[in-house]
Parts: C-alpha cells; structure tokens; sequence
C-alpha cells in the first residue's frame, strides 16, 4: 500500500538524478520520488520491478526493473540481501530517507530486515529529496514539525558511513569523456577493468582526479596517441596513483639549472 511522502523544489533541480535519466533514457526522476512512496519508514521496500511498476508507472512501457538498477548504480539506491550474500538482493534502501522525511508517528514500524553495514557507502552526498528534517519517530515540535535533529534517530540513516564523493555513473562518464586513450581500446576490457576498478577504490574521486592529470600530462606532452594507455591498462596498473608530471620546458630547464647553480654558488661561497 502506498504512503503519502514529502518532496521539496529543490528535487527538480537534481542535476545527477537527471543526467542519468537523459544517459539512460529512463524515467529515472518519476521512478524515485514514486518509490518514496512504496518504501516504509526506514526508505526500506522489496525489490519487486513488477509490482513496483504497477504502483508507480502503470500506464508506461517501461522496463522497471532497468530502471531501478540505473537508480542502483548511480547511488539513489541500495539493492540488498538479508544476510548480505553475493545472490541478487530482495530489498531495496533509500539511503538518507529517515533523515528527510517527515515520518507519520502512526506509521507502522518497518518488518523488512535492516541493510548490511557494507551497503551504506552508496549513499549520495546530496539526497535527492531534501525534505524538512525529521527522525523515523516521527518526533516533532510545533507546527513547523521540526524534530530534536540527532536524538532518538534509529535505524539506517545513522550509520552510514564517509560519502564517496563520485559515484560509478560518474566515473563511467568522466573516463569515456576523456581524450587521451590508446585508439585501439577493447570495450569489454575497458568495461571489466572500470568495474574491478570500482570494487577496489573506495574513493572513485582519485581515479577521476588521476586519470585527468593524465590527460593533462599527455597533452602538455604532445604524445602520439599510438603510445598512450589504454583504459584497461590504467585502471589495472592503477596508474591513477601516478603524479604524471609533464617534462619542462626548454626554457623552465635553463631556469631550474641556473637556480642550482646560484645555490651551489652561495654555498661556497
């Protein structure tokens, strides 16, 4: 059955939320807030695309459960298993949910397990619905419904963990966008190497940060494209890591030479 949830006017100026929706050609932003509406009061609902499409998009032709695995790998949401296995999971998680809804107090309390402690660092630095504070007790003062913020919060929304700052449709998108790859790349190579890549980084924001000094370096470099890395090979050799500080010039050489030379003068002096 579904509930009757808040959203604010900051929602429609989600600019993540709607580069994927246009990057998956989607109904991303109508899915999520529809969802909002499925889920209990921990942002907690099961992962049943059919039955969520018949309650959020019954006159669409849409496949929901693409859609919600877009909403999944962009960090909107969390997929998860009771026991935190590998199998494909039976619930989802509204990261932050709790923590922005204004919850009923007469809402029954949440009967779907609680997400694992790993689940939580998929959650968004900026939620998408950032309604009024309030706790999952429904805890209010006044009319405004402003609740006591950080007591008496239970649930997910605690403890959740440091944000990454770049989520993996992020990084997907700034790796393809750049420019500086080896011409004959091997898609599926590339593909493995960036989802290997996700599993083992936990800040995606450093392969981001190092894969556009690359760009820079090779640049600066002029470097003949034949001899560039290719994706695969980057994100493998996690040369991410690597400072990619491009040579000096001609001129900034004869300037660090005579630099040396002064000190070195001054010292025997």
């Amino acid at each position: 059955m579904g509930r009757i949830r808040t959203i604010k006017p900051e929602f429609f100026l989600d600019e993540r939320l709607a580069d994927l929706e246009f990057e998956s050609g989607l109904p991303l932003r109508l899915a999520f807030a529809g969802l909002w509406t499925q889920a209990d009061r921990e942002g907690r609902f099961e992962w049943r695309p059919r039955r969520l499409k018949a309650a959020i998009l019954p006159y669409d032709e849409v496949d929901f459960g693409s859609t919600l695995e877009a909403l999944s790998e962009g960090g909107f949401v969390v997929r998860y298993s009771p026991s935190g296995g590998q199998e494909p999971g039976l619930f989802g998680w509204i990261p932050g949910f709790p923590k922005h809804q204004s919850i009923n107090h007469k809402e029954a309390p949440s009967k779907l397990p609680e997400p694992p402690q790993d689940c939580s660092g998929f959650e968004r630095v900026d939620d998408a619905c950032p309604t009024r504070a309030g706790n999952s007790r429904g805890e209010r003062k006044g009319k405004e419904g402003k609740g006591r913020e950080g007591k008496g919060r239970e649930g997910v929304a605690s403890r959740a963990p440091r944000v990454p700052q770049v989520s993996q449709i992020d990084l997907r998108r700034e790796l393809a966008s750049l420019d500086c790859w080896h011409p004959n790349s091997n898609p599926m190579a590339d593909q493995e190497a960036i989802t290997a890549a996700i599993d083992h980084e936990p800040d995606l924001a450093v392969i981001v940060a190092g894969a556009r000094r690359m760009a820079a370096f090779h640049e600066a470099e002029d470097t003949p494209e034949n001899r560039r890395p290719s994706l695969t090979n980057f994100l493998r050799g996690k040369r991410w890591t690597q400072p990619w500080t491009p040579t000096p010039s001609k001129a900034e050489q004869r300037e660090l030479r005579n630099e040396a030379a002064a000190r070195a003068a001054m010292g025997h002096a």
